[in-house]
């Protein structure tokens, strides 16, 4: 197996000398001794201290093997479960990062795109964090696409329905209409989204939610903030004069839907065909030809992938800081959740009347066109700029003698707008990957930025 691995991660000090023939056969590999001796001279030996505070320091160091090959050993049998422990910490905080990162895989182009332009849409949206605990003791079914789904067909009126994603196309297909929708994909299939009749339903969305669709909705709009990935939706909103805490949505739009339904005060809360796997060959159950895109893998013996795994513990997190919540999960082969109770089908009682969500006016009290379409102007001409900027730096740094204005330039577009709220926080997320390259860090950065603007002003056109 060595064989294949970019990396192998020993857990204690036992470097034998099948590691060491290993690590010389090819000058990329890299020996991380976790718990190991920090004497250690070889250049590719990677020590992590198991220090009081090694689980905070390990977000920072996996950021060095991202996308690399990892092979994990513990050839030490009294260190065997301590050496699981570490190994599950290291491998969630690496698909961590690795997620983070894919929504960089386009330079996160196109959610600039889309916080940019949804800017304009914030004048007729409803204001979300005022509606806090607007459905208190209300029951709430979280629909997402996968097969569970189908055990709704008879409670669609006594619960709250909030279809996540494709979960909101599957109730539509099923005949089921839901009282709200949760969507914050910046590149969802349009036509299949664009084609569904629920004009009249509100419509929960994020600046990163695609504007192609977002401007053509007819629903009622309710804004939510950013769940704090990227600076820029932050940073675009308060300009706007937009204030609020950040929202965290999770890794999907299932968990998006159940944090609003948190938010809402609903209360239990079901999760309904959030199976977080493959059931058969297909994942939205009412869609024909539905095959979700994207690498799968296999954990817990099932068909799943990074993105769902990684929902399945943040909505156990989110459990357990909601301990007055009771959380019902309906699946019968889904991932298990930890602390929501396994269900096959949802049980409510009847209840006079029927669930429903309403958009107070109070809380649509947002910022004017002028202002946003002002606030959108400026992040893109400081953009503009910061290409100028960039470039101009890469030709004075060629000449030894101008090395001082290369430093007057640097602190220039570090005052650009766009530099704290999109290009900085971008080169953090790209860097441990371009700097296993030979050259000097400044020069591979100021190349970088100028590879992202001109991407982002060629889409732009």
């Amino acid at each position: 197996m060595m064989k294949e691995s970019d990396v192998v991660c020993l857990f204690g000090e036992k470097v034998d000398r099948d590691l060491l023939h290993w690590l010389d056969e090819q000058p990329e590999r890299i020996l991380i001794c976790a718990g190991g001796d920090a004497s250690s001279v070889h250049p590719r030996h990677c020590i992590f201290s198991l220090g009081l505070f090694w689980e905070m320091q390990l977000e920072a160091f996996v950021q060095k093997f991202l996308f690399m090959r990892i092979e994990f050993l513990c050839r030490e049998k009294d260190k065997k479960e301590q050496a699981e422990h570490f190994f599950e910490r290291f491998r969630m905080r690496l698909a961590e990062a690795e997620l983070r990162f894919s929504d960089a895989r386009e330079f996160g182009i196109p959610i600039l795109q889309n916080a940019l332009r949804n800017g304009a849409m914030l004048p007729r949206s409803a204001f979300g964090p005022a509606l806090k605990g607007c459905c208190e003791g209300m029951p709430a079914i979280v629909c997402g696409g996968g097969p569970s789904l189908e055990s709704l067909k008879d409670c669609s009126h006594r619960a709250l329905l909030i279809g996540c994603g494709s979960g909101g196309m599957v109730l539509h297909a099923m005949g089921i209409t839901p009282h709200a929708l949760a969507y914050l994909d910046p590149d969802p299939p349009l036509a299949r989204f664009s084609a569904m009749q629920l004009g009249h339903v509100p419509l929960f969305y994020q600046s990163r939610f695609a504007h192609s669709l977002l401007a053509g909705a007819p629903n009622p709009l309710v804004w939510m903030p950013e769940s704090g990935n990227w600076p820029f939706e932050r940073y675009l909103r308060e300009e706007c004069g937009v204030h609020a805490e950040s929202f965290d949505t999770g890794w999907t739009a299932g968990t998006f839907g159940a944090a609003l339904a948190v938010h809402l005060g609903c209360n239990p809360i079901f999760l309904a065909g959030m199976d977080f796997c493959v059931v058969g060959t297909t994942y939205a159950c009412a869609l024909p030809d539905e095959e979700h895109a994207g690498a799968f893998i296999v954990y817990e013996g099932k068909k799943s992938r990074s993105d769902w795994v990684m929902s399945v513990h943040w909505l156990a997190r989110l459990i357990e800081n909601t301990p007055n919540v009771h959380w019902l999960h309906v699946t019968k082969d889904g991932l298990f959740i930890p602390g929501a109770k396994r269900i096959e089908k949802v049980d409510l009682p009847q209840v006079p009347g029927n669930a429903s969500l309403s958009i107070p006016k109070v809380a649509c009290h947002m910022p004017s066109q002028e202002r946003c379409a002002h606030v959108e102007k400026q992040f893109e001409e400081s953009l503009m700029r910061a290409k100028n900027i960039a470039q101009e730096w890469l030709e004075m740094c060629k000449d030894p003698e101008k090395q001082g204005h290369c430093t007057c330039l640097l602190m220039e577009l570090e005052e650009e707008c766009c530099y704290a709220a999109y290009l900085q926080p971008l080169w953090r997320l790209w860097c441990p990957l371009l700097l296993r390259s030979p050259g000097k860090e400044e020069m591979h950065k100021m190349a970088f930025f100028i590879h992202v603007l001109e991407e982002w002003h060629g889409r732009s056109r």
